[in-house]
């Protein structure tokens, strides 16, 4: 009597895997086996015949394969940050899409140059695309818009035998402004 057993009756492997059907015998005794030979190695579900025989007899078992994509694909962008005044449209910052099955997901990219700047003037813009196993992939790129820091007023009030005089001039940056303590008024005015 010849006998065959498998190691599972339906396995699930990653498209892109090797698949080695002699992996999945557990015995086989008595015949000769013949392998099956995966039609395809393409995303999908295949029933696979390994069969035993000798002169006298012949047994097969099924073995389902299912070959799934569980890869998300990859974005990858020129670089991970752009001043705003060099900013271009957000697809031209994309520099390849990656992915283990599909081809050509650029044209499936999805991004805004939308942008919301928080309280350190800078945005994001968010990239995202799905393959058609529904594997989904997202990167992005910050925006950094430059602080304007803009020059003091600086006006001094002078008062010398009860006349007034004022003198104004423009600080360089508002890092540099001292204030003096001796007698007069000093207010700063931005405008």
């Amino acid at each position: 009597k010849i006998s065959l057993e498998l190691n599972a009756s339906t396995i699930t492997i990653e498209y892109g895997t090797h698949f080695d059907a002699s992996k999945y015998v557990k015995y086989v005794k008595n015949a000769n086996l013949t392998l099956p030979i995966l039609p395809n190695n393409d995303i999908g579900q295949y029933q696979l015949t390994y069969k035993a025989s000798n002169k006298l007899y012949e047994l097969t078992k099924n073995l389902t394969v299912n070959i799934v994509d569980t890869k998300a694909p990859q974005i990858i962008l020129k670089t991970t940050s752009v001043n705003y005044d060099q900013l271009e449209d957000c697809y031209s910052y994309i520099e390849e899409i990656n992915d283990n099955h599909d081809k050509n997901l650029l044209t499936k990219v999805k991004c805004s140059n939308n942008l919301k700047f928080d309280r350190n003037n800078q945005a994001t813009i968010s990239y995202e695309v799905m393959d058609s196993s529904l594997n989904l992939a997202t990167n992005s790129l910050t925006i950094i818009k430059p602080l304007i820091v803009e020059k003091p007023i600086i006006q001094t009030v002078y008062q010398n035998n009860n006349e007034s005089y004022y003198e104004t001039y423009e600080e360089e940056s508002i890092d540099t402004y001292t204030t003096y303590t001796y007698e007069e008024n000093v207010e700063v005015v931005f405008e």
